[in-house]
């Protein structure tokens, strides 16, 4: 979905951390596409929530901590036209290890109440102040039951 944007894309997500995802936003974004990314700021503060690649590509990306509970959302907005949503973030854990469900929407009325509640977040949220600062990621290896192993970043540190 995201390669096929052609307007706008609106992620909130508890986490995102999937490489491949990270560089279609980027290639979206490159493109023109209007993007803007909200994450848990407890997440994003642990490292692994947002990569270096999408900070260091200059994405508009905020971060929310609400006063009480969570701020779990798992959704995406793709020109005002799709809703993709479900119960897993954007991981790899999704991927390879969780049972999560994901839904691809169509449904104009529910998909308004969903770009009413993004409008509604961004407003609430905190940008991210210096958007292209480095970060250099420090990975974790993780078998598979395949016998596989992938790797996934845990936390970024600041190189400047």
């Amino acid at each position: 979905a995201f390669i096929a944007a052609r307007k706008a894309i609106d992620l909130a997500m508890y986490t995102l951390s999937v490489n491949y995802l990270n560089q279609a936003l980027i290639q979206a974004y490159e493109r023109g596409i209007s993007l803007r990314i909200i994450l848990a700021q407890r997440e994003a503060r642990k490292n692994y929530a947002i990569t270096s690649q999408l900070l260091q590509a200059g994405i508009p990306a905020r971060f929310l901590s609400p006063r009480r509970g969570l701020f779990h959302h798992k959704f995406t907005l793709v020109d005002g036209q799709t809703l993709i949503t479900g119960s897993g973030n954007f991981t790899s854990s999704m991927e390879y290890r969780n049972y999560d469900a994901t839904l691809l929407l169509f449904e104009h009325v529910l998909i308004e109440k969903f770009l009413t509640e993004f409008d509604r977040l961004w407003q609430e949220a905190t940008p991210v102040l210096d958007g292209r600062m480095k970060l250099k990621p420090r990975y974790h290896k993780h078998p598979m039951s395949s016998g596989k192993e992938y790797w996934h970043p845990v936390s970024y540190e600041h190189t400047g």
